[in-house]
């Protein structure tokens, strides 16, 4: 077997250990993203890498501390954090996570609020079909940010003037939740808009898609 081989065998089981043995979609996501910031920062190209490098905690510490000194809140901290400790645990490589969430920092507790009507008012002047279908599902269905990309055409049903709306489908944490007319109709122009410019939706297509150039439809 040759060496090429070896490598993309190698760098094919590590990316195997971490990402499968996630259940969420979502979490998969966050965690992909989460270690490929922790490689460009740790200067490797490879993830098979990370497996190799020198002091590795002494490495995770400084990109703890790396993160607080950009003004990153403790949960996003934590969230890249947790993203390392699954890869290496999942590639069998054992850390001090005692030591190293010594310098996670401390939780500080903020106080939300909602937006005010003239706040989304301001922001849905500005948006497109798809940005304004966005905001609107987050604001009048409460749903997260990270549960909009995996939303398909079966997980809506129209009722009436508005959506019935799967969230989590098929997992330990589904639910439904229901969208104002209001977005209903902004989904329903933003749906319309994608078949007259050329898309072929069915039920599994995507609410939500990436932006698009018109010319370059399937």
């Amino acid at each position: 077997m040759s060496i090429l081989k070896q490598d993309v065998d190698v760098e094919r089981d590590v990316y195997f250990n971490f990402i499968n043995s996630l259940k969420s979609e979502v979490t998969k996501k966050e965690y992909e993203r989460e270690i490929r910031l922790f490689l460009k920062y740790c200067n490797v190209v490879k993830l098979s890498d990370l497996l190799t490098i020198q002091e590795p905690q002494r490495q995770i510490i400084n990109y703890l501390m790396s993160l607080k000194e950009r003004g990153l809140s403790y949960n996003s901290v934590s969230l890249a954090l947790y993203a390392i400790y699954h890869f290496y645990e999942m590639n069998d490589i054992a850390l001090n996570k005692k030591k190293i969430n010594m310098f996670k920092g401390e939780f500080t507790k903020v106080s939300d609020r909602a937006y005010t009507y003239d706040e989304i008012k301001k922001i849905l002047d500005v948006s497109d079909l798809r940005m304004k279908s966005i905001v609107l599902l987050m604001c009048s269905s409460g749903l997260r940010i990270g549960s909009i990309p995996l939303l398909k055409l079966r997980n809506l049903e129209k009722i009436d003037s508005t959506y019935k709306i799967t969230v989590y489908e098929g997992t330990n944490s589904q639910y439904y939740t229901f969208c104002s007319p209001e977005c209903t109709h902004f989904i329903d122009s933003y749906l319309e808009y994608r078949t007259q410019n050329g898309e072929r939706l069915h039920k599994d297509s995507y609410l939500i898609r990436d932006q698009f150039d018109i010319t370059d439809l399937e």
